[in-house]
């Protein structure tokens, strides 16, 4: 039987209010925690990620490396302020430009990503150690440092039983850092149900500071901080994802774009 997400994954409760519909699905509220999210089923995501879908989601990733590599090291740079390199899992590794990143910066990278083509490219191309393992099956034989994972909780049919396996991963004060839309920001507010990040049934959950403390603490973290941070973008990706304007036409021009919908979580382990 397919797994139904209409129970709340934080609290488990099943009272929940439907405060509107996206792309043909309900989005719910928790009546008890306030997490909001998407009733999809697991067919829906099975669905979503058709053959190609990684082949065209990637299709300028690698030609924005410049703007990967900025943001990474803004990442990592945060991530050091509270934990010094050491050992580090990433979960959603794409072509493993944030790994590469963190080796150059003396951590010892496992990343673990669902797209066969996608951890072809990272481990033929880039060299990177990227599994296509599921994570919540694979044996950790060692306890690591650091858990990353961005811009990927909120794909996930049951973040909950990532973040559990975070904590039985982790270090005894190790580190957990997670990129998400907020849905209590001004500009999803703004926008409602049309919010850009409300896009089921790839996204399925949507976070608020509130819910996802709620959620980490659940299973022994402590928040260290929660900051919505600016973010490289190349001036000619926004024009053509905009307005069609081919990349080829504008410069690839860095440019720093920050519309505070999008948070970054570091947390510690007790």
């Amino acid at each position: 039987m397919p797994i139904a997400a209409n129970k709340c994954d934080i609290c488990s409760e099943s009272k929940s209010e439907i405060i509107g519909r996206a792309r043909g699905y309900e989005i719910l509220r928790c009546s008890i925690c306030d997490l909001v999210f998407a009733n999809v089923v697991e067919s829906d995501i099975v669905q979503a990620y058709e053959k190609d879908y990684y082949q065209t989601i990637y299709h300028d990733y690698e030609s924005d490396r410049n703007i990967h590599d900025k943001n990474n090291i803004q990442f990592l740079q945060d991530i050091e302020k509270h934990f010094s390199p050491g050992t580090m899992i990433e979960i959603g590794s794409a072509f493993g430009f944030f790994l590469d990143t963190a080796k150059k910066r003396k951590w010892e990278t496992t990343g673990y990503e669902m797209s066969e083509y996608a951890s072809m490219i990272a481990r033929d191309k880039y060299h990177q150690n990227i599994k296509t393992t599921d994570f919540l099956k694979d044996v950790i034989p060692n306890k690591v440092d650091l858990i990353a994972m961005f811009d990927t909780i909120e794909h996930l049919l049951k973040p909950s039983h990532y973040i559990e396996k975070f904590s039985q991963t982790l270090k005894p004060g190790g580190g957990l850092i997670i990129t998400t839309g907020d849905i209590s920001s001004f500009v999803a507010r703004l926008s409602g149900i049309k919010w850009r990040m409300i896009y089921p049934p790839l996204h399925i959950y949507y976070y608020s500071p509130k819910t996802i403390t709620r959620l980490l603490e659940k299973y022994g973290f402590e928040i260290l901080s929660i900051t919505r941070e600016s973010k490289y973008q190349n001036l000619n990706s926004i024009l053509q994802h905009l307005f069609g304007i081919p990349k080829k036409v504008i410069p690839a021009i860095p440019i720093s774009v920050n519309i505070g919908d999008i948070m970054q979580v570091i947390a510690r382990k007790r």
